[in-house]
């Protein structure tokens, strides 16, 4: 197995469980699970989403 496709098969998991649980990532790591702290973990999660695909069908 390529390890590039390995490295995408972990980011786009990371990216999914970042988008699922947001709001507890949010408040475990920022003690607040409002506004700007959610939009960072969910900007993140989605570039780890759409990174992996584009690597793959490039």
């Amino acid at each position: 197995m390529n390890s590039v496709l390995l490295f995408c098969g972990i980011q786009l998991i990371l990216g999914i469980l970042l988008n699922v649980f947001t709001g507890k990532i949010s408040y475990t790591i920022f003690k607040n699970s409002k506004g700007i702290p959610r939009v960072i973990i969910r900007v993140v999660g989605i570039f780890l989403v759409i990174n992996p695909i584009m690597t793959v069908f490039k």
